[in-house]
């Protein structure tokens, strides 16, 4: 990432030889004293990351993550302000247009703070340390995610979306605080550290596939929303990681195994997905899977498309087959870079005029203009136009159970705009891609879908195995940061998908990121805390230790307490524990 060098300061400047004091230089000089120095650079205008870039013509001094950003902290004793987001994030978008581009906010957060701006899909690691911080010390958190640290990197508040005046106070108080009472400070965050401890090389895992299987189901049932399908809660992710491992399960009770049904027709049906142009959204904003957080997200679709390939083999439902197909067709058609051969991260929330839904969302008027009087009529009594539209006055699309749906829709499709997309092509989303083609595969017999996805893990395998492999690549093939642990892993479990020789690729894994604490999650963590870990969750990605540690029984043995605590989290354990 680019650098910004700091101009010496004035005490730091040489005086001039006295001989010319007397000169014009001298006068040239004092003006030169007088002046306040020149302000520290935006760092992020024309960053290859969109999510970056659009905050590159913002007042305030944006850094770039680098360990010259804690030097600089130290040597002004200044707060450090991170704030991490995403592209396709409507309340990032938000956040943006609220309080970044406004000189006031800028102006308290350049005299108070280094503020350092942070794509999380570029750096997942310190994204999760932040995120980790904010439950742990809010009891939420969410993006995008902003945490204030000490000038030795130790986190001390966090919180999520501000509007402006309430951000600039925050951010006041807390520079206040830190004039005032340094040590107060320094001393609350070093005791809310949790530093990790080193496993024992030697213990041998206690807990077996059999016993985890019987936590598991039972912490599902507990969970599990038995009306609407998902788990229980305000709001429905799709959770594919759990349910691709309640998909492997044999003999599933039948309760569960009807939960399980419930979820995917609900999913399929209600507005999770798009029933216009393919694909799904990230996530509904009710229970009900009615309202949409409109992101697409291309780890979410490559693992749904996989999700209902396989259920719809093992059930022998072809609906949810084609539903899968749909889905890789989406993902072919919005997210393929036919410069790189790699599909791009996401579709965003916000239309091109930053309104959340814009592109999806249809008014009778719209709707008389595209379709045909026969089309509208049989729209109008489908979606009950005569009633006030859900959606401020309009209506999101959803399938007709009709002969002439497919003309609808794909006059719909026609005419449809997709949002701005953010065109990052993440290794690690690629990934789960292969294994969303070897699953079309393995439903349809068609041999051309194992065949793209040899050629992909080729791609990907080629780039991992540089000396200095990329997070992702830009639009034109530049790469983009360092590479991660989960860009590995999840390498590493498409290569056993497609059978694969894995060993130079564990190696290279274990080499880049384990440690006596377990696995780091990025190459060179800066952070106190951020040292490694023997256990992670099933959470928008499968664990990547589960992953990883299939073959080591030490550091399963030091995931054990967290599979205890956690075992609806911890599904993908099931394949890397014993058989009792």
């Amino acid at each position: 990432m680019p650098q910004t060098h700091q101009k010496p300061t004035h005490s730091q400047a040489k005086k001039p030889a006295g001989k010319i004091l007397g000169g014009p230089l001298w006068l040239l000089l004092l003006l030169s004293l007088l002046s306040p120095l020149p302000a520290q650079a935006n760092e992020l205008k024309q960053h290859l990351s969109p999510y970056l870039a659009m905050h590159g013509d913002d007042p305030v001094n944006w850094r770039n993550w680098s360990a010259d950003v804690l030097r600089q902290a130290q040597r002004q004793n200044k707060l450090i302000f991170i704030s991490s987001g995403y592209f396709s994030c409507y309340w990032c978008h938000r956040m943006h247009q609220d309080v970044y581009v406004h000189a006031d906010a800028a102006a308290v957060l350049n005299r108070y703070t280094v503020p350092v701006k942070v794509d999380r899909e570029l750096n997942p690691a310190l994204d999760a340390y932040l995120i980790d911080f904010a439950r742990r010390s809010t009891g939420r958190a969410g993006w995008p995610i902003h945490v204030l640290l000490t000038p030795d990197g130790l986190p001390f508040y966090a919180f999520i979306y501000q509007p402006k005046e309430r951000f600039i106070g925050i951010i006041q108080r807390a520079a206040r605080l830190w004039q005032q009472q340094p040590a107060r400070i320094t001393q609350a965050a070093r005791k809310a550290l949790q530093l990790p401890q080193p496993y024992d090389p030697k213990a041998q895992p206690t807990l077996t596939r059999n016993t985890l299987r019987q936590l598991f189901l039972t912490q599902l049932q507990a969970r599990m929303d038995d009306f609407s399908g998902g788990l229980k809660g305000q709001q429905k992710f799709p959770e594919t990681p759990l349910l691709l491992n309640v998909l492997r399960l044999k003999n599933l009770p039948e309760p569960i195994r009807d939960w399980f049904n419930l979820t995917l027709e609900a999913m399929a049906q209600q507005h999770l997905r798009d029933h216009v142009d393919g694909g799904f959204f990230r996530y509904t904003v009710d229970p009900a899977w009615h309202t949409p957080h409109y992101e697409k997200m291309l780890y979410d679709n490559a693992q749904l498309a996989e999700l209902y390939l396989r259920a719809g083999k093992r059930f022998q439902r072809n609906d949810w087959i084609q539903i899968g197909l749909e889905t890789l067709d989406f993902i072919q058609r919005r997210l393929y870079n036919p410069k790189t051969q790699l599909y791009v991260g996401s579709l965003s929330a916000v239309d091109a005029h930053a309104e959340e839904g814009g592109n999806y969302l249809l008014s009778p008027q719209q709707l008389q203009a595209l379709l045909t009087p026969e089309h509208y009529r049989l729209v109008a009594e489908h979606w009950q136009l005569d009633l006030p539209g859900p959606w401020e006055g309009r209506w999101l699309a959803q399938t007709i159970d009709d002969p002439r749906w497919p003309a609808i829709r794909q006059r719909l499709r026609q005419a449809f705009t997709p949002p701005p997309r953010d065109d990052k092509q993440i290794l690690a989303w690629n990934a789960l891609l292969i294994n969303a083609w070897v699953a079309a595969a393995d439903a349809t017999g068609d041999p051309v879908w194992r065949q793209q996805a040899k050629a992909l893990y080729q791609r990907l395998y080629t780039l991992l195995l540089q000396s200095d492999p990329p997070r992702a690549l830009g639009e034109n093939g530049q790469p983009i940061g360092g590479a991660m642990l989960a860009d590995h892993a999840l390498l590493l479990r498409a290569a056993r998908a497609l059978e694969q020789d894995t060993t130079t690729l564990q190696r290279l894994t274990e080499q880049r990121f384990l440690t006596s604490v377990g696995w780091k999650l990025s190459g060179i963590p800066l952070l106190p805390g951020m040292t490694g870990s023997t256990w992670l969750p099933d959470d928008d990605l499968p664990s990547l230790t589960a992953l990883l540690d299939v073959h080591a029984p030490s550091r399963l043995a030091g995931a054990e307490p967290a599979i205890h605590q956690s075992p609806l989290a911890s599904g993908s354990y099931l394949w890397a524990l014993p058989t009792p």
